[in-house]
């Protein structure tokens, strides 16, 4: 009868420290996934401010070669001015 009690008591504490490991891999898992998401997050946000970089410098281009070709109309609006 206490042999049985004692082998019992292993089998559950046995069990319980099965438990415990069980949790422990799913709270480590858990923990990775979040790093994942973290990292994707991080990875979108670096992305869209490349996305943002890059429409700027291309409207600062489209702006500058507006400026120009304005520049290039007043001058030939002056020659014309002129030959009159």
């Amino acid at each position: 009868m206490v042999e049985q009690k004692a082998l019992l008591r292993d089998k559950m504490r046995k069990a319980e420290e099965k438990r415990q490991e069980y949790i422990e891999a799913i709270r480590r898992k858990a923990h990775m996934e979040e790093a994942k998401l973290k990292e994707i997050a991080f990875i979108n946000e670096l992305q869209a401010q490349n996305s943002r970089i890059d429409q700027l410098a291309h409207n600062q281009t489209v702006d500058e070669k507006h400026e120009e070709r304005l520049a290039e109309l007043a001058e030939e609006r002056a020659r014309k001015v002129e030959e009159r």
